[in-house]
Parts: structure tokens; sequence; C-alpha cells
């Protein structure tokens, strides 16, 4: 079954595309939304933006409703179905091995949400944003922390990781060999999900950890591709 339709099974055609009602964890907090902004405010007034791993393009069609206008989305299956984005640009590409679909040093923003996870090589997907961002320009990624406390005992307990239950989460990568994947980038900013609850024995029990590495299920973090 294709990523579409997953989609469409799942029963997204006929839903409204209201952000952030599709449940992205990141989208909730202003970290996320002030990355755009502050590179806006900062660098540039009409930032040309990229969004991978698109799915329905729910991030573009927010970005859109906050006054950006150079946005272009791709992905491995084209799953758009609101009208708005789909007059937007789109590639359908493979991340895991095909390039993003642009020159050199032309992209100031990419958005990179729950993808890596899911690509069989991220080590290339890295490579390909290094190439067509900006000096100055930041990826912004979103993934599962599967080192993170839980998701050791998890491990210990079931012999699987916290966030790769899924058939389609099917890279792991440890702490050190994401930094070794992402070394030629400055690790600019990082936002944790807050976890509320954990589950004993089948119980849930609502519960506040600190939003950190250690606790959190996932992370977001900003890359920025150096001037110099």
């Amino acid at each position: 079954m294709s990523q579409k339709e997953q989609y469409l099974a799942a029963g997204v055609e006929g839903r409204k595309l209201n952000f952030p009602s599709l449940g992205y964890w990141y989208t909730k907090d202003n970290f996320f939304w002030n990355i755009f902004e502050n590179y806006k405010k900062n660098k540039n007034k009409n930032p040309k933006i990229h969004e991978v791993g698109a799915g329905l393009g729910t991030v573009s069609k927010a970005l859109i409703s906050l006054g950006y206008e150079d946005i272009s989305l791709s992905d491995i299956d084209d799953c758009r179905v609101d009208e708005g984005i789909k007059k937007l640009p789109f590639s359908k590409v493979d991340l895991s091995f095909d390039r993003i679909p642009f020159d050199d040093n032309t992209l100031d923003i990419i958005s990179a949400g729950n993808l890596v996870e899911h690509l069989e090589n991220p080590f290339h997907f890295y490579r390909e944003c290094f190439r067509t961002l900006k000096p100055g320009g930041v990826v912004i990624i979103t993934t599962v922390i599967g080192w993170n406390i839980i998701s050791r005992l998890l491990f210990l307990r079931k012999n699987i990781l916290e966030g790769y239950h899924s058939v389609q989460h099917i890279t792991f990568q440890p702490k050190d060999k994401f930094e070794y994947a992402t070394r030629m980038f400055n690790h600019s900013a990082v936002f944790f999900q807050q976890r509320t609850e954990i589950f004993i024995f089948g119980f849930r029990i609502p519960l506040k950890f600190p939003k950190n590495e250690r606790w959190s299920p996932r992370m977001c973090i900003v890359l920025e591709k150096p001037t110099k």
C-alpha cells in the first residue's frame, strides 16, 4: 500500500486540513514557528522554503496562512488533498537515494517533520540538505529519540525501541551516530516534546517528565549550514 493509499484509508481525503488538527506535536509550540519568523526577520524577508516528506502538506498550508509565499514540497508519493496545496510546486522523490530537486546553495529553510526515521539512508539526506541550503540556511528536523530512558527500558522488556513499533520507522540512529552524520552543520537550537504519561503493566499513569533528551520521546532540532 502506497503512502497516499494509507492516508486515504485513514479517511483524510474528506478531512478539512485545519492546522494543527492533524496532531503534529511540534507545531503546537511557538518554538517551531519562531524558527521561520526569526529567519524572515534576521536573514531573508521572503525565504525559499522546501517541505520534504510533506505528506498532506500540512506545514506548507500553515506557512501560507502566515504569509510565506516561496514554498515547495516533495515526498515519495503525492498525498496532497487540499486544493491550495496542490497549486504549490511538488516533486516526487525518494529521499533515501534521490537528490533534493534544487541546485546547490538555493534553499533558505528545509522542513523535515517526522521523516528521517522513515529513510533507509538518512546520511544521504543530511548531505543533500547541506548541499541545497544557502550558507546560513537551516533544516528543521523532528524525529523520535530512541535513546531516551523510557525507550531503553522498553527495549529491555520487549526488545523494541520507543517510536519504532511501526514498520515504517526503519532506521534508528544512536545519539553519537546522529551527531556524526550531521557534523557539517551547526546545531543551533533544539526543542523537546514533553512526556505527560507512562504505561506500567498496561495502566496509564499521568506524569509530567522534564523536557530533555533523557525523558522526551521526540525532539525538534535546527541544523544551520555554516556561513564559512
